[in-house]
């Protein structure tokens, strides 16, 4: 065990720092080499982001922390980040997230203790540490999209988690014990919800997210969301760091009680979950034929180069002879077509291509994702994502580009049914807070992006089959959101359709994870999902999660299944993310505690 008073020599440490940095340079080599080659990085951001990382933390010691025993702190926060980024899907080891916490409460402990007056930022160099470590270890796969935006995106959010880690450090200090640690739980989970409902929207890492591999073990979602495993994983781990911190002064009957007690934390959610599980019906109402294609067209160098006839020859040879007379709809990917005009959709060529398709098939819908645009009338007002460019005669023509879906019908006269994306990927298609932010327009152009963003709509457009029943089409990185998948079964929607490009992250956990938050959607809102992915998984999931059929990572597919409508309503789905919102106003009450108490302790000394 590495001792307290432990200390790595000048020497020592360079001795650690310059392999990993040498080996960062390797893999970094080796993704220019692949990119030249028009290859993807899979796991090599991981490699190169942990090494750096670890590089950084050994070449800086003792410039951020004095801590007499910061070695091992750092190796107590380094077990954190490890053990969240373990209990993460696709891994199956979630029971780690129950213990994930532990040690980097034991940092904080230890630093408060040794220290009379509050220090908050002694706190700071352990805990972004772990949370760097837990956010690489998770999602490092977001550098195959964008490698600066993946570093940008991985690092800035290991910040973000910091704030409310150095809330409920300042405040145990100055209110009772149980309040100091209960604050964790208020502050977390306002984090998580304003990740949730902000422009630099990442929540990704929500910690309910952990069970979305085991859906038997979560079936109380359905009242309470991602944010009853928020607190489930939180709980267990302040009683799991209760015991550990008073373990020494524990008799056998108490050790045995804590245990006892912690053991009815985790146990108690499962086994009633499971006999839920067990109990409830998936296939009750009627059921519908969905043909759902996975094209596998590689987006980073083929996709959007590919000829239009190309394109189509392989969605029909796919879609084509799954369709039967019974088929109710089928689903082409994330942005499958182009340059549709979202005030007239019926005008694009490839749209009444497929409507000519569809006309051997005429009780079927197809639903896509388009890449769209629209020009702003003469006295329209003028948004924040609009864009411009030279018309006839001197004059400016303003537009708007959507990431959008659009439902076909055989029938020419049918309206066509459109929705822009309403939750947008912060980066890639909105730069939050560019008001504030105007002065990074020279990079973002230089990276090949605009500050104008994409545009959006308020609401999400449940669209109607034939038949009257409502389809939700959510689009990629919508499907993440819980209370915005909601909306659209408050409007109506009796079946989830998740269009998607998963194709960006190649084959590593991205996708995974991916599909996989998408049965915690058919928990929370009791509806079937299915999923259709450009690459990664397309694949049908029923009302409790279970995955009916999928398709493999690198198969061109089409699969066809039934799956059944619901139209009842859960508590979550009328309530949305209410367990987040009394955590909002707990930390609200807590945070205001902390400030009079500081207040009235300064004033007396």
């Amino acid at each position: 065990m590495l001792d307290s008073s432990f200390r790595f020599t000048t020497l020592q440490r360079w001795l650690v720092a310059l392999p990993l940095l040498l080996l960062a340079a390797y893999v970094a080599y080796d993704m220019h080499a692949l990119y030249q080659q028009e290859e993807l990085w899979g796991y090599r951001p991981l490699f190169l982001l942990l090494s750096v990382w670890v590089a950084i933390v050994f070449m800086t010691d003792g410039l951020f922390s004095k801590q007499p025993d910061r070695w091992l702190l750092h190796g107590a926060a380094a077990l954190s980040g490890s053990l969240l980024a373990f209990g993460f899907p696709p891994l199956p080891f979630f029971v780690l997230l129950f213990v994930g916490w532990v040690p980097l409460l034991w940092v904080e402990y230890r630093i408060s203790a040794r220290q009379e007056r509050s220090r908050v930022w002694s706190f700071l160099p352990f805990a972004f540490s772990a949370m760097v470590i837990w956010n690489v270890g998770a999602t490092y796969w977001v550098a195959n999209t964008a490698f600066v935006a993946g570093v940008v995106a991985n690092f800035l959010n290991a910040l973000f988690m910091c704030v409310p880690l150095l809330l409920y450090y300042k405040t145990r200090r100055v209110v009772s014990v149980n309040l100091g640690y209960a604050s964790l739980l208020g502050y977390w989970m306002t984090f998580e919800l304003l990740h949730y409902n902000w422009e630099i929207s990442w929540p990704w890492l929500t910690l309910g997210n952990g069970f979305a591999t085991v859906p038997s073990l979560v079936q109380w979602y359905e009242y309470t969301g991602v944010f009853g495993g928020t607190a489930w994983v939180l709980t267990a781990n302040l009683f799991a760091f209760y015991l550990l911190r008073d373990y020494a002064g524990l008799t056998a009957r108490q050790r045995g009680s804590r245990l006892l007690t912690i053991g009815g934390i985790l146990l108690v959610p499962m086994v009633g979950s499971y006999i839920a599980y067990l109990a409830y019906d998936p296939d009750t109402g009627r059921e519908i034929e969905v043909v759902a294609t996975q094209p596998d067209f590689e987006p980073h160098f083929r996709k959007f180069t590919m000829s239009n006839t190309e394109r189509d020859r392989a969605l029909l040879g796919l879609a084509t002879p799954q369709m039967t007379a019974e088929t109710d709809y089928v689903l082409f990917p994330e942005t499958t077509f182009s340059r549709v005009d979202m005030s007239d959709p019926g005008s694009n060529t490839t749209v009444r291509r497929y409507q000519g398709w569809l006309a051997d098939y005429p009780d079927a819908r197809l639903l896509t994702g388009v890449n769209a645009h629209r020009i702003l009338d003469k006295n329209e007002m003028l948004t924040p994502n609009v864009r411009e460019q030279s018309g006839p005669n001197g004059t400016t023509i303003y537009y708007e580009r959507y990431n959008a879906a659009i439902q076909i019908a055989a029938d020419r006269e049918k309206e066509i049914p459109t929705y822009r994306k309403s939750k947008l990927v912060p980066g890639p298609e909105i730069l939050p807070y560019k008001s504030w932010l105007f002065f990074l327009e020279p990079l973002v152009d230089k990276l090949g992006g605009t500050m104008a963003g994409l545009g959006t709509q308020d609401e999400p457009t449940v669209m109607r089959s034939g038949d009257g029943y409502g389809v939700a089409p959510i689009i990629c990185y919508e499907s993440v959101y819980g209370a915005h998948v909601a909306r659209y079964v408050r409007r109506g929607a009796q079946v989830l359709f998740v269009v998607t490009n998963d194709g960006w992250w190649g084959d590593t956990a991205g996708y995974r994870q991916h599909q996989a938050y998408s049965r915690l959607r058919a928990i929370e809102t009791r509806r079937a999902v299915v999923r259709s992915a450009n690459m990664g998984r397309s694949c049908f999931i029923n009302a409790r999660g279970d995955v009916l059929q999928e398709g493999a990572y690198g198969e061109a597919v089409a699969l066809r299944g039934k799956v059944s409508l619901n139209a009842n309503e859960t508590f979550y789905t009328s309530y949305g993310d209410l367990l987040g919102r009394i955590g909002l106003f707990l930390a609200g009450l807590l945070f205001l505690n902390m400030i009079v108490r500081s207040r009235l302790a300064a004033a007396e000394r």
